[in-house]
């Protein structure tokens, strides 16, 4: 996967504070639209993404626009609210879709690793996609009581897997350590997004 993260201050004045991967990501997308001209994501495959890479609540239904293979336009569910539990991403026991969490620890990362060092903050996340661009963007806001050096920061996926309590695991998906801190101020809106390309 080639991402990148971002960190934004919100208020007072919005701001990038942190940034990790992003010489790699440019230089990942610069070098695909010189040399891959022929091998494009198509806009339905980064609505999908888009899609799957947003939480959605319980009994709440997720949804994009396609066209098909017949050149008919269609309304793809990626997350509905099924009582028989046979749809993918099913909301009908509980939220499911990308959380965005925070922490403090600066353990390296590892591929093994399954939680955040040491987690402070859990966010749905939200995501977009512009036609014709070559990422999605997903993004979560905090807003912290207290000042809290962030080292880490985790994707996560959210999934259905059982029709008895619990009805949820959590996945961890990226788990990216920051050289340095970034101090989330007390009581202010900051911003982690990942960038994601296809």
């Amino acid at each position: 996967m080639i991402r990148m993260v971002e960190i934004y201050q919100l208020k007072p004045k919005p701001r990038r504070v942190a940034q990790v991967g992003e010489e790699l990501f440019n230089e990942y997308l610069d070098k695909k639209r010189r040399l891959l001209k022929n091998d494009l994501g198509t806009d339905w495959f980064g609505r999908f993404l888009a899609s799957l890479f947003t939480h959605v609540g319980v009994d709440d239904r997720l949804s994009f626009e396609a066209t098909a293979k017949n050149g008919s336009s269609y309304t793809i569910y990626t997350m509905k609210n099924v009582s028989n539990y046979s749809f993918f991403n099913n909301t009908y026991y509980s939220d499911v879709g990308v959380f965005i969490a925070v922490g403090t620890s600066n353990t390296a990362p590892t591929k093994t690793d399954y939680a955040l060092g040491n987690e402070v903050a859990c966010e749905p996340a939200t995501s977009k996609y512009n036609d014709g661009s070559d990422y999605v963007i997903v993004s979560a806001s905090f807003t912290l009581a207290q000042d809290t050096d962030i080292y880490e920061v985790g994707l996560f996926y959210r999934m259905n897997y059982s029709v008895s309590s619990p009805y949820v695991c959590d996945v961890l998906l990226d788990r990216t350590v920051l050289d340095s801190p970034v101090t989330f101020p007390a009581n202010t809106p900051m911003l982690v997004a990942y960038k994601i390309a296809i």
